[in-house]
């Protein structure tokens, strides 16, 4: 982690190791980002963990694009020196958070789900690093809907692999055959 934090600060990044605790859980946190983002780059020419790879890595890009968009759009988000990087691990910590995935009969209601839950992670990342100025709930919840919307096209991409490498299975057929039909004890 003290290697990671020293590229992070040779890179203009703020992230120190002194400070307590959360000092050191957002140093953890970006230095884990950097390494997920490299991941998946390295990952990329690998050729049985290509297609993979680029999902997650378009899902990555995609959300720092509507982080960006964020940033241009909506007052009151702004993020600290050198902004590319900074954007970029943002965007890269976001993509850390865990995937959910949520059905409901209510049309709406999952997407409000996932939504909130999505701003909580962006709160929390946005609070224990300080690299992203968010000024107030709505431009955080106007941020993550942007990133959550751009980074719709690399989800639905995802979903449609994970269909195609797990096909559902075939209902049970209604009408047993003969030799698997429940004996009476009478004969």
């Amino acid at each position: 982690m003290w290697a990671g934090a020293e590229l992070g600060a040779a890179l203009g990044l703020d992230v120190r190791l002194d400070g307590g605790l959360k000092a050191l859980v957002a140093a953890g946190l970006v230095v884990a980002a950097v390494e997920t983002a490299l991941r998946l780059v390295l990952a990329v020419p690998v050729k049985r963990r290509r297609a993979g790879a680029l999902r997650s890595l378009s899902g990555l890009l995609l959300s720092g694009a509507g982080l960006v968009l964020a940033e241009v759009w909506l007052d009151g988000v702004r993020a600290a020196d050198p902004r590319w990087l900074t954007l970029a691990v943002v965007a890269a910590l976001f993509h850390l958070r865990f995937r959910l995935t949520l059905t409901l009969p209510v049309p709406g209601v999952a997407s409000l789900v996932l939504v909130s839950a999505n701003v909580l992670a962006l709160w929390l990342v946005v609070w224990l690093t300080g690299l992203l100025h968010v000024d107030g709930f709505w431009p955080l919840a106007g941020t993550v809907a942007l990133m959550w919307a751009a980074e719709w096209p690399s989800r639905l991409a995802t979903a449609a692999a994970e269909a195609r490498a797990n096909p559902p299975l075939p209902p049970p057929d209604p009408f047993w055959a003969e030799q698997h039909m429940p004996r009476s004890p009478l004969y």
